[in-house]
């Protein structure tokens, strides 16, 4: 009798990944369904084949990416950082590769968190709402977390923004931060260690931009932290905007709020006194001061 894994194609979860994008069954116009329950639910596949994360969302979920989206689908690397314009669509791909992960990975655990627990939700409902349409019946998921639970094993949990109370999940298999520049390090901090005995995890970190400091900016910019694959998509590069609208933000929000959140600067603003540009400006050794480093003034 073929196995769970026969049936989807992929190697089983305790398999590293190879480079290349994970492949599993896809079949135009079929639903990637769950026939029984327990441990004798298997796949619903229908006709043998094979496709990327992205022709799954398509011929399955009927959701047809664009170049930018379709290749965030299909990255291969385990820890992405997603840092987009406004209305890019970053929850919904995201929300496509969380359900993508849970289907195909049994026991999975996907954990979302976010700058308050309704955002959590809505990510992990979106994601529900795709499995959903994929046939897969889900359950609550208990532990009075707002969750499912899929056939095979694998969870979804929503976080609640905070740090002191949050803790308990072990093994999680795929963690995402969802508007990650706004969610306090604290989270983050105790939030990573979740992953700390999963094999192969995967971490994803998405947002518009924000201010220089915290987790997601020192993520984003630091250069030692090769480890990450990192996609940056202004403004220019999503069409499903119009340039009309763009100039309505630009008045409304100002130039500088309209930089951030559609151009993906990261600016200072808040109480940030002094940009880190101009700290680390003062900080090198090629500073040469406007006034040749006279004192501003003389006794």
């Amino acid at each position: 009798m073929r196995s769970f894994f026969d049936l989807l194609a992929i190697p089983s979860p305790n398999s590293p990944f190879s480079g290349q994008a994970r492949r599993t069954p896809c079949y135009p116009g079929l639903k990637a369904g769950v026939v029984g329950q327990g441990d004798s639910a298997v796949m619903n596949t229908g006709a043998p084949g094979q496709c990327t994360v992205s022709d799954w969302a398509e011929h399955v979920l009927e959701f047809h990416p664009d170049p930018t989206q379709r290749e965030i689908l299909d990255c291969p690397e385990p820890d992405g950082l997603l840092l987009c314009t406004r209305q890019f669509g970053k929850t919904t791909i995201t929300a496509i590769k969380a359900a993508h992960h849970a289907l195909s990975r049994p026991e999975a655990k996907v954990v979302v968190g976010s700058r308050s627990q309704r955002q959590s939700e809505m990510l992990v409902a979106k994601t529900a709402a795709f499995l959903r349409q994929a046939g897969v019946a889900l359950k609550p998921a208990g532990l009075k977390t707002f969750g499912y639970t899929l056939p095979n094993g694998a969870k979804l949990y929503a976080l609640p923004h905070s740090p002191v109370t949050t803790r308990g999940f072990d093994a999680v298999t795929l963690l995402i931060f969802d508007e990650a520049a706004v969610v306090s390090d604290e989270l983050y901090d105790m939030a990573t260690a979740f992953q700390a005995a999963a094999p192969n995890p995967s971490l994803w970190l998405l947002s518009s931009a924000g201010p220089q400091s915290g987790f997601f900016y020192e993520e984003w910019s630091d250069p030692r932290r090769t480890h990450w694959r990192r996609f940056k998509v202004p403004v220019d590069q999503c069409p499903r905007i119009s340039p009309d609208f763009l100039a309505r933000e630009r008045l409304r929000k100002g130039e500088a709020v309209f930089r951030r959140e559609y151009h993906c600067e990261f600016l200072a603003y808040g109480d940030q006194v002094i940009s880190r540009e101009l700290l680390e400006t003062a900080n090198s050794q090629d500073h040469k001061p406007w006034n040749g480093g006279q004192p501003l003034w003389k006794r």
